[in-house]
């Protein structure tokens, strides 16, 4: 977007950049979601099948919703969760 420090002048214009996506804008979700699946398409030879496909079939925006049959299985998930998510800037923490 154009800046200037004194609207009734014509010049001292300058162009500045966005680095990062606004909270609250219409398109926020949308922008997540596509973050999130594009972290575990960049990474999926990386992770387990199963770890990729959870983040492509169980998130909602930045909600996890999964059920696994065993302790052990949730353990191991979580970790690998944690680790891809972590790399795409997102941190698990529900």
């Amino acid at each position: 977007f154009f800046w200037t420090d004194d609207i009734n002048s014509d010049n001292d214009y300058y162009s500045m950049q966005m680095l990062v996506h606004i909270f609250g804008a219409k398109d926020s979700s949308t922008c997540a979601i596509y973050a999130l699946l594009r972290t575990a398409q960049d990474n999926a030879a990386k992770f387990s099948p199963e770890t990729i496909r959870t983040v492509m079939k169980n998130f909602y925006v930045d909600d996890l919703l999964k059920s696994v049959m065993s302790v052990n299985e949730a353990k191991e998930l979580v970790q690998q969760l944690t680790e891809l998510l972590n790399l795409g800037g997102f941190r698990l923490t529900k």
